[in-house]
C-alpha cells in the first residue's frame, strides 16, 4: 500500500502542465504541496461528481488530470468517460478504504475492491 500523501508527492513530482481536479481525502493532502495552484481546480461539495466535472475539463482543455476521492459514489460516470475516450484524461483513484463525512465509516467491511471493478 501506498500512502496517499506519498502517493501525491510523486504526481507533483511529475506533474507539468496538467490541471489537477482534487476533492475528499487527496484535496486535503494536494493543497499543501501543489507546485503549480494556478491550474490547481479544487472541488469541495461534489463528492461523488469529481470524475464527471473531470471528463468535462479534459473535453474543454487540452490536458487535465482528475484525482478523485469519492469515485465510488459515482461509478456510473465511468461509462460516460469510457465512451467518450477522451486521450487527455488520467484518472488517479485513491481508496483509503473509509467514507469520510462528518464521521468516518470504514468500507473495508464491504470488501469494495475497486481494481476489479476498473478490470472489468
Amino acid at each position: 500500500m501506498i500512502y496517499a500523501d506519498d502517493a501525491i508527492n510523486v504526481i507533483n513530482q511529475y506533474r507539468t502542465e496538467e490541471i489537477v481536479l482534487t476533492t475528499m481525502t487527496p484535496g486535503r493532502y494536494w493543497k499543501e504541496i501543489s507546485k503549480k495552484p494556478e491550474i490547481d481546480f479544487p472541488v469541495y461539495g461534489v463528492m461523488r461528481k469529481a470524475s464527471s466535472v473531470g471528463l468535462g475539463l479534459s473535453l474543454a482543455k487540452p490536458r487535465n488530470s482528475c484525482i478523485d476521492g469519492g469515485l465510488l459514489m459515482n461509478l456510473g460516470s465511468l461509462v460516460t468517460i469510457s465512451n467518450a475516450d477522451p486521450k487527455n484524461f488520467i484518472h488517479i483513484v485513491f481508496d483509503d478504504g473509509v467514507y469520510y463525512s462528518i464521521t468516518p465509516l470504514d468500507l473495508s467491511q464491504y470488501m469494495v475492491k475497486i481494481n476489479m471493478i476498473l478490470k472489468a
